[in-house]
Parts: structure tokens; C-alpha cells; sequence
């Protein structure tokens, strides 16, 4: 039995619920490393763009792109970088 692919737009809404909300916790804490910072946007990179049945990476955009509003031409992914010092910001 062969799963399905999931369609963009299913995995732009996964990308913005699951894949923001489940660091959302700590790095509303803690300021984590860069490196952590490149790997969960490695992870929901990935997710993005990886086809099931070919295994590779096509970019449609960069990921600055991605992370802009509809309006500016994005698809309105939160910069995790950015949207962790928000988050930091409010215990100051």
C-alpha cells in the first residue's frame, strides 16, 4: 500500500501548526543555540519541499521568501529566529 502525498498547501498548514508549535514551549524560555535554530529550519524545510517518491529537494523559494507575509509574495511561515526573540522579549 502506498501512502499519498500530501498536497503544498497541507504542508504549509502543518509546517505553521506542528513544526512552530512544538518548540514554541522552550524557545519561549530559553535562547537556544544557532545551531538548533538551523536544524528546526532544516526540519520544516524538508518537510516543505521533499517529494515522497523521488526523495529530493526542490526549492520553489527561498526560504526568506517563505517566511514573508501573503501579501510581500510569501507564504507567512514564522522565522523561528525572529519569532524566538518575540517571544524572549516579553520577560524583559
Amino acid at each position: 500500500m502506498e501512502r499519498e502525498i500530501l498536497a503544498a498547501d497541507g504542508r504549509i498548514c502543518l509546517v505553521k501548526s506542528v513544526l512552530m508549535a512544538l518548540p514554541l514551549f522552550y524557545l519561549s524560555l530559553f535562547k537556544a543555540l544557532t545551531l538548533v535554530y538551523k536544524r528546526i529550519i532544516s526540519i520544516q524545510r524538508s518537510f516543505l519541499w521533499v517529494w515522497e517518491r523521488e526523495k529530493r529537494l526542490v526549492t520553489w523559494l527561498s526560504w526568506e521568501k517563505v517566511c514573508k507575509s501573503m501579501e510581500e509574495g510569501g507564504l507567512r511561515i514564522k522565522d523561528i529566529k525572529i519569532f524566538t526573540s518575540a517571544l524572549l522579549a516579553k520577560w524583559k
